[in-house]
């Protein structure tokens, strides 16, 4: 007999016992109730691998391996150039209780421990939840640990909208579906990395995610009735647009398993798709934060471009004059500048 073996490809740690008595309206201790909000605009992605490999330009190839590509999200950094850092918070192998536990980690200062996810300093003006792809593992099978049950992952889908509007009351929030298995790709993967161990039956499976998806979309259609969060919080369904992108084009012959390449991993597409239709979400919900690109250079980042809601940082160089130096620094302040520095460097 084959000995079954951890199909899930990401180092992971003993399941955290599931609490029952979750309250979603008040923050742990460890959790300010407000963030001071300045400076640059910032967006924060928060999930598992799906976001953790969203910078990653080994993603640029079918097989996960080293090649030039862009995640979904290194584009949205691209999208905001100028106007806002994106900061990938993904952990890999994490479910929505381990990440839980990590964000809300009560570490001293300095410690490696520390999470931080919740104090992050700056103007957030929009943050990503991406979790279920692991929760969603099927509790019987190779990667069971990561399985969370399905009203257990709706508390944590609501325990970290409402942690997101405490921590940055600033901030729009989109929750992102998990995506469609393509169960063939994910039992070849397991063929290929586990050999003759392999147990031949896949470990995640679309019938069942599509669950998690829909509680997704139950979990942000309550908070829509809430006015507090009625204008805030939205919900991307990845996991519907995605089959439904297959269903529409008759011509397309090809499988979801175009946007993947392990059956659960994005490939190219399908980084450009979520990325996409990313872009789509929030401009259907939150317009002031769209990025309309110059209409003669068609860039994201010069004078021409517009963004109502993140302004630009800095003047653009055409915006500049050829004296402004001058203007800006009186000469006394000029000398003693280079009387510093080349001080300071031996001259």
């Amino acid at each position: 007999m084959k000995r079954k073996v951890n199909e899930d490809d990401n180092n992971g740690g003993t399941v955290a016992s599931s609490p029952t008595s979750l309250v979603v309206s008040s923050p742990p201790p460890s959790v300010p109730a407000t963030t001071k909000q300045y400076g640059r605009g910032k967006i924060l992605l928060l999930g598992d691998s799906l976001t953790q490999l969203c910078f990653d330009p080994s993603q640029g190839n079918d097989d996960g391996g080293s090649g030039s590509g862009s995640g979904w999200g290194s584009a949205l950094a691209h999208q905001y150039q100028r106007r806002a850092d994106v900061l990938n918070r993904g952990m890999s192998g994490y479910n929505s209780w381990w990440y839980l536990k990590y964000a809300a980690e009560d570490a001293d200062e300095g410690e490696i421990s520390a999470s931080h996810i919740w104090t992050e300093p700056g103007n957030v003006l929009l943050i990503t939840i991406f979790f279920g792809a692991n929760d969603a593992a099927l509790p019987d099978q190779g990667s069971a640990r990561l399985h969370v049950a399905l009203d257990d992952y709706r508390m944590n889908v609501m325990k970290l909208i409402d942690l997101a509007k405490r921590s940055y009351p600033n901030a729009k929030i989109i929750v992102i579906t998990p995506p469609p298995v393509y169960g063939p790709q994910r039992l070849a993967y397991q063929k290929k990395r586990y050999g003759d161990q392999a147990t031949g039956i896949v470990e995640r499976t679309t019938e069942h995610t599509q669950h998690y998806a829909a509680m997704c979309n139950e979990v942000v259609e309550r908070y829509e009735v809430v006015e507090r969060f009625r204008e805030n919080v939205a919900c991307m369904d990845l996991f519907t647009a995605m089959l439904e992108s297959k269903k529409k084009n008759t011509k397309d012959t090809a499988t979801i398993g175009a946007y993947f390449y392990d059956g659960l991993h994005f490939s190219p597409a399908g980084h450009d798709f979520v990325y996409q239709l990313l872009l789509a979400t929030i401009a259907k919900h939150f317009p002031e934060l769209v990025v309309t690109p110059c209409p003669v250079t068609e860039q994201l980042n010069d004078s021409g471009s517009v963004c109502t809601g993140i302004p630009n940082n800095g003047p653009h160089h055409d915006e500049i004059g050829t004296d402004h130096r001058y203007k800006e620094y009186s000469m006394i302040e000029e000398c003693n500048d280079r009387a510093r520095y080349d001080g300071y460097m031996g001259y």
